[in-house]
């Protein structure tokens, strides 16, 4: 008897249509089916490569993307890596519109996710109007959390508050993060840090690991 795969809801559904840019020439296509539906973004494809050397060489570099269909065509780019809602922050800085931006995070990993994009599309310059006020909204949720409910080992948002502070630069906070999970973790047999009740949970087995974090 064959067994029967469960189906997701998402999984025929047409990509849901968001104008960053009314008059945009290019579709962007963000996000795939893991149980997630998909966006297109209408953007303008100049403002994404004035901002990032990356989505310059990706949409005018010679790669795939970078061919615009005929005359009345419509051009697609389809990114189904990246995560929409952080996406749909990223383009509205990029297109000047400031006021989609947001002031408070709901949660850690939220911010967490926004900085994964810039780091991977070279973006995060764009994010210096913000990054001071983030960076102590982000300080004092950490704070809390590890005076209300743990001293040592580190609290699972710890890894995502250091990626944060090493991406927006908030030095100090990197320093305090650096020592917290070094002295709450242990190196397993492979080098990696793990957390001391199991060293197969590894603290940055989910989480983008700031360069150097071991060995130096």
């Amino acid at each position: 008897m064959t067994a029967l795969t469960p189906t997701c809801p998402e999984k025929d559904s047409p990509p849901e249509i968001i104008a960053i840019d009314a008059d945009g020439d290019l579709h962007l296509t963000v996000g795939q089916h893991q149980h997630r539906r998909a966006v297109t973004y209408v953007v303008c494809s100049k403002a994404l490569s004035r901002s990032s050397p990356v989505f310059k060489r990706l949409l005018y570099g010679g790669f795939a993307e970078s061919k615009k269909p005929e005359a009345g065509g419509q051009w697609t780019v389809c990114l189904p890596e990246d995560e929409p809602a952080p996406m749909k922050i990223i383009l509205n800085i990029a297109h000047g519109r400031f006021d989609q931006v947001p002031i408070k995070w709901d949660t850690v990993k939220d911010l967490y996710l926004l900085t994964v994009l810039t780091d991977k599309y070279d973006l995060t310059h764009l994010l210096r109007p913000w990054a001071q006020g983030w960076m102590r909204a982000i300080r004092t949720t950490y704070d809390e959390e590890k005076e209300g409910k743990w001293s040592y080992p580190p609290s699972e948002i710890a890894p995502q508050c250091l990626w944060i502070a090493w991406e927006l630069g908030g030095e100090d906070s990197a320093e305090l993060l650096v020592n917290d999970i070094a002295y709450g973790s242990r190196l397993n047999a492979s080098g990696r840090l793990a957390y001391p009740w199991n060293k197969l949970a590894l603290i940055f087995e989910d989480t983008m690991e700031p360069p150097g974090m071991v060995g130096e």
